[in-house]
């Protein structure tokens, strides 16, 4: 999509946790910590390889798969600044309509469908306004 439409879009990827799951919780947290060392994508990349729920153990495999601080990966994953900016992160989803993820906007309006077609039609008929 960013291929096709690479003047209109801006790829923002936010975390946005299922509150009962605390694997979703650990998750989002350990990509905000890899994120801290400039290492998002690559330990996103793990995250989405990893089936079943994720452990400490798991994480910390992951962060030195990535090439991760490990002390400070494990220090970030646990602090007060990543865990007010997922709370602050699912406050702004939740306002701006975000039910769950992977949701997709354009021009700050959620899509129902988001399949290709769905969003291409969605991009096309916002373009006289971006």
């Amino acid at each position: 999509m960013l291929e096709t439409y690479p003047q209109n879009l801006r790829l923002v990827i936010m975390p946005f946790p299922a509150m009962e799951s605390q694997s979703s919780w650990l998750a989002a947290s350990a990509a905000l910590a890899a994120h801290k060392q400039m290492r998002f994508q690559a330990f996103r990349e793990q995250l989405f390889q990893h089936e079943g729920p994720i452990s400490a153990t798991d994480l910390n495999e992951m962060a030195d798969m990535v090439a991760l601080d490990i002390p400070r990966f494990q220090h970030d994953l646990v602090s007060t600044a990543i865990q007010r900016l997922l709370v602050h992160a699912i406050n702004s989803g939740v306002a701006r309509g975000v039910t769950g993820t992977p949701t997709v906007f354009v021009n700050q309006t959620p899509l129902e469908q988001i399949d290709f077609d769905a969003i291409s039609k969605a991009i096309q008929q916002a373009r006289p306004s971006l």
